[in-house]
């Protein structure tokens, strides 16, 4: 819908409306000769397919493998959209940046879709992208294979949580498997990185790691990384970004 409303492709117009004004300098869907040497490597469990969610089902040989170069969904980071007229810009992943940049984008979203006095989307939109819009019960919209498997942990769905526009949003902190509140909007990757933005705390909290399809049964990491970051939390709120990195 959006290439064919704007006329540009999709990595055009996420360039000229978001990357750019943003200052997000190292966001793209391609990985240029002079970047590549900061491209980070892949790694996933030994024993485990790629494709597969881990949920215990690893072998136990132990350790990570390298699968940089093994991996189909890295490839079309090297290809060349401009001579490749079957490059693919996926809506739904497939962006590559930076933490730092990122930041800068989920900033933007805590601040209502403005950055250093730069607008890219409205305060009421963003009102509405962070809002539940699955009705009152979000567990109500969620098919059974989600909901089992929001039971296990690995998922972006849970029972405390509801969908907006491109967010999970938290609905119910009570219910939480860690510290966390209401109103609070994230979202996850495949390599094990997440976000989320805390309004209630004016917090942001950007995590990166490189391990594709973590096992929260080993390593919960979503819920470790809340109850660090908020058990640091003062009175006076004089924390209001955190930027952790980790390399494996």
């Amino acid at each position: 819908m959006i290439e064919v409303i704007s006329g540009q492709t999709l990595g055009q117009f996420l360039n000229q409306n978001i990357f750019v004004p943003l200052s997000m300098g190292d966001t793209s869907f391609t990985v240029s000769e002079q970047t590549k040497p900061r491209f980070c490597e892949l790694y996933m469990r030994k024993g485990q397919k790629p494709g597969m969610l881990a949920l215990g089902q690893a072998n136990g040989e132990g350790g990570l493998r390298n699968i940089t170069r093994k991996s189909d969904s890295l490839e079309n980071y090297h290809r060349d959209p401009i001579s490749d007229k079957d490059f693919f810009y996926s809506a739904g992943g497939g962006l590559v940046g930076t933490c730092g940049d990122y930041l800068r984008f989920a900033q933007c979203m805590l601040n209502g879709g403005e950055l250093d006095g730069v607008r890219i989307l409205g305060r009421k939109t963003v009102e509405m992208m962070t809002q539940n819009q699955l009705g009152r019960d979000p567990r109500s919209g969620l098919s059974r294979d989600v909901a089992m498997m929001s039971a296990a942990g690995y998922s972006e769905a849970s029972s405390d949580s509801g969908f907006g526009l491109g967010f999970s949003v938290v609905l119910r902190p009570e219910e939480a498997t860690h510290l966390t509140s209401a109103g609070a909007f994230s979202w996850g990757g495949a390599a094990s990185t997440m976000f989320w933005c805390d309004p209630e705390e004016d917090l942001v909290v950007v995590f990166a790691t490189q391990l594709r399809f973590r096992d929260d049964f080993e390593l919960p990491l979503n819920a470790l990384l809340h109850n660090l970051v908020y058990s640091c939390l003062t009175d006076g709120k004089t924390i209001n970004k955190t930027v952790m990195r980790t390399r494996l």
